[in-house]
């Protein structure tokens, strides 16, 4: 009988690992013969703090329904950065006999073992810690770019910051810049956030953002 899995994916900051993320998830389900029947993915600038993510909840929703075998994440930070609900949904999906797969370590949880739940929660702590450790720093740089009058912040999706941060410049080092344009392209097209969130593979929100600095990307496309 064929095992029914999804996928869930989401990137916290400006980043070219989502497509790689899906790919991994692919793969994984593929070698082992499982059905893969979504990707839930929230896409960028989705911070695992929040259990609030539409994706996310929207995978949680899925599961309930009884007829998921399997959770397949890139690393266990995507499903959550907060260490409490992130072995609190582990132990929830292990009640409903639902199995959490790694793929950057190949398999998947298995709470069955003794010394598993220990494992899980002093890995949920160290990568809390290290994320708020992150985000000090990341608050650290951005008052220091303020009082030198710099851009700011995280870089627009498809964007970066170009020599020595000083301005925003188009990140062609993935796709997410040329993402950005078919956005545009679909909206004019009157394509519906969420349905163009579907197509290009980033959230509705996501899609929102791009659109409301149009002018922006299109001069950074040279178009106007």
């Amino acid at each position: 009988m064929t095992e029914t899995v999804v996928g869930y994916a989401r990137l916290s900051q400006q980043g070219q690992s989502l497509p790689e993320q899906r790919a991994a998830i692919r793969a994984y389900a593929g070698e082992r013969g499982f059905e893969l029947e979504r990707i839930f993915d929230d896409g960028q600038q989705a911070s695992g703090y929040s259990a609030d993510r539409e994706e996310y909840q929207a995978m949680l929703d899925r599961i309930e329904t009884g007829d998921v075998d399997h959770v397949v994440v890139r690393d266990r930070s995507r499903l959550s950065r907060d260490s409490k609900e992130r072995l609190r949904l582990l132990l929830d999906l292990d009640e409903m006999g639902v199995d959490v797969h790694v793929v950057e370590v190949g398999e998947r949880v298995d709470l069955d073992d003794p010394y598993a739940l220990t494992r899980e929660s002093a890995q949920a702590d160290a990568d809390d810690a290290e994320k708020r450790k992150e985000a000090e720093r990341g608050r650290v740089e951005a008052e220091q770019r303020a009082e030198k009058g710099l851009p700011n912040g995280r870089p627009p999706f498809g964007l970066q910051y170009g020599p020595e941060k000083k301005r925003l410049v188009p990140d062609h080092d993935g796709d997410a810049f040329e993402t950005a344009l078919e956005v545009l392209d679909l909206r004019d097209d009157g394509v519906s956030y969420r349905a163009i969130g579907a197509q290009v593979g980033v959230s509705k929100d996501t899609a929102r953002r791009i659109v409301d600095r149009r002018e922006e990307y299109l001069q950074h496309a040279g178009q106007v």
